[in-house]
């Protein structure tokens, strides 16, 4: 028999089996998550935030450099000429 206690919103009980599974569960997505591969977007990120960091002291610095780095590789827009 169990016994379930709430109290403000916060359930409790004397069986703590769910929160095991719960625990498991999260640990699985976990170990999914980590084995896919990073975008390309992603790699820039990495990339940049590893240079900035080797490169700079202070976060005002650091905010410059990541976003220098993350536009430089923007290709440029080509505008329709007016008619």
């Amino acid at each position: 028999m169990s016994f379930k206690f709430t109290f403000l919103g916060f359930e409790s009980s004397k069986c703590n089996c769910n929160s095991v599974r719960a625990n498991e569960k999260k640990t699985r997505e976990k170990i999914k998550m980590s084995k896919r591969k990073l975008t390309s977007q992603q790699k820039k990120f990495k990339t940049a935030q590893a240079k900035c960091h080797a490169e700079t002291t202070s976060p005002k610095e650091f905010g410059k450099c990541m976003s220098k780095k993350l536009s430089s590789g923007k290709k440029a827009k080509k505008r329709r000429s007016k008619k």
